[in-house]
């Protein structure tokens, strides 16, 4: 990915955290930070204007042009609104801003988007040891657990899309953390960052994933089947780490 300007073709929403921004994106620097099958997230580092200081923002980059589609683009931002408007679970999520950009003037058009940059770590990357000792952790991820699960039941019940918890695979994980993630269990979503510091409202746990997994919106089929078999599995370890963490808190607040 070459480090130039983007340019935008369609009217962009403002959200929260993430303004000042203007188009083109002036990128002072960048690293790629994860590559999946159907997406790049870099780091970015964000020129400010005149004497306002640069911002770190994540730019995720959609490698199918079949996204960039006004519909596509409407799709998109309507799902990420859904999850940012549903009662208890948009706070965990992510401020995003959603355009169309060329990367440079002989490419065409992909779909981008921008979140907050929050230094952090996945918690399929973490140990038990390191995510339960801290009590007020593991009370956000019950609140996390707790809303997911109705998340779940409500794109059952509506017919829905449904975020993705599940986990991108890594060959060099823990045998432990691979099977975890094969089984579905969401203890190991590479989506779920555990932030390193607490931002000024003491939040530390996020869901940065705001898009329908890439197979849901390729392959209809694909997608109505996968529904309704993983959310069944999904929730089902949702329930088995909400009973886990409610021991946790238990023992944690014994006198």
């Amino acid at each position: 990915m070459g480090m130039e300007s983007y340019h935008d073709n369609k009217k962009t929403t403002q959200d929260g955290k993430i303004l000042p921004l203007t188009l083109p994106l002036n990128i002072e620097k960048g690293r790629q930070h994860a590559e999946g099958g159907e997406s790049q997230v870099w780091e970015v580092e964000i020129k400010g204007e005149k004497d306002a200081e640069n911002q770190s923002l994540v730019l995720k980059i959609s490698k199918d042009e079949a996204f960039a589609t006004d519909e596509e683009m409407d799709k998109a931002e309507r799902f990420y609104r859904s999850l940012k408007d549903f009662e208890g679970f948009g706070k965990f999520i992510p401020d995003t801003i959603y355009f169309k950009a060329q990367e440079t003037t002989e490419d065409g058009p992909k779909s981008f988007c921008i979140q907050q940059f929050i230094k952090g770590e996945r918690i399929d990357r973490l140990k038990d040891d390191v995510i339960y000792k801290d009590p007020e952790l593991v009370h956000q991820l019950l609140e996390l657990v707790n809303v997911s699960i109705q998340v779940i039941e409500t794109a059952r019940k509506n017919d829905t899309q449904y975020p993705d918890f599940m986990r991108t695979p890594e060959f060099n994980s823990d045998p432990r953390v691979m099977m975890g993630g094969a089984a579905l269990q969401p203890r190991y979503s590479s989506n779920i960052l555990i932030a390193d510091k607490p931002d000024k409202y003491g939040q530390r746990v996020w869901f940065v994933d705001v898009g329908v997994n890439a197979n849901a919106r390729r392959k209809k089929g694909w997608e109505w089947n996968r529904r309704h078999e993983v959310n069944s599995i999904i929730k089902f370890q949702f329930n088995r780490w909400k009973k886990k963490l409610e021991e946790i808190l238990a023992k944690q607040e014994t006198p």
